[in-house]
């Protein structure tokens, strides 16, 4: 599946290698009306707080911006009407956040990923990590993958928070190509996202491949040589 001269394997990582833990969210929406709209029933918190973020997805997608916790944040607030809160109680709710998340870690996709991505490296090739933050930034989650093994995998991991940029924006690939001195044409990103992805990547010159439900990550890499 791999285009034959792929030198860097740049991966995705939301929903191609790994999906939330199931009592993160719930735990994480808590601690988040709690701090901003603590009498407001949990039912209708929860409802904003997926509309918000899909919006702020969509929105990153649409101008390449990063769209980080404290936009997040500041989108929520405003959405339910309530004022934001100062900066050092911000700074506690992420530290806050930060160490749910890697009590609640997410999860593996596919068990076999640590393996496979193993065999790659020792087949010869460059592997990368290119991923939209969100909520949850670079710094917490270099944690978590280091503690889920994922971290040794990679040569390089780009955060579309510490790069300023958010896929499909192309600085945000830019970034690795500038990191790894790997030409853009010897590069094929996989993810699952057909615009962020797919678009973002081939806008640079990358080989790209669409991660679905009828072509999993290993269908992509199994066979790699």
């Amino acid at each position: 599946m791999l285009p034959p001269e792929t030198e860097l394997i740049s991966l995705d990582l939301w929903l191609t290698l790994i999906k939330s833990h199931p009592g993160f969210k719930p735990l994480r929406n808590r601690l988040l009306r709690d701090c901003l709209a603590p009498r407001m029933a949990m039912d209708a918190f929860d409802q904003t707080v997926r509309s918000e973020d899909q919006k702020a997805d969509r929105r990153a997608q649409a101008t390449g911006d990063d769209a980080g916790f404290s936009a997040r944040v500041t989108a929520l607030a405003n959405a339910i009407g309530v004022k934001m809160p100062a900066d050092a109680d911000l700074n506690q709710l992420y530290q806050q956040q930060g160490d749910l998340f890697l009590r609640y870690p997410p999860q593996l996709i596919d068990a076999e990923t640590v393996p496979l991505l193993l065999t790659l490296k020792a087949r010869g090739y460059k592997l990368a990590l290119v991923s939209n933050t969100g909520y949850i930034h670079g710094d917490v989650m270099r944690r978590a993958l280091a503690d889920m093994d994922l971290a040794a995998c990679f040569d390089w991991m780009v955060f579309s928070n510490e790069i300023g940029a958010a896929k499909p924006n192309p600085i945000i690939f830019q970034a690795l190509m500038s990191a790894s001195s790997i030409p853009a044409a010897r590069m094929t990103h996989i993810g699952d996202n057909p615009v962020a992805d797919v678009q973002g990547a081939r806008k640079v010159g990358m080989h790209a491949i669409q991660i679905t439900a009828e072509l999993r990550l290993r269908d992509i890499l199994g066979n790699a040589e």
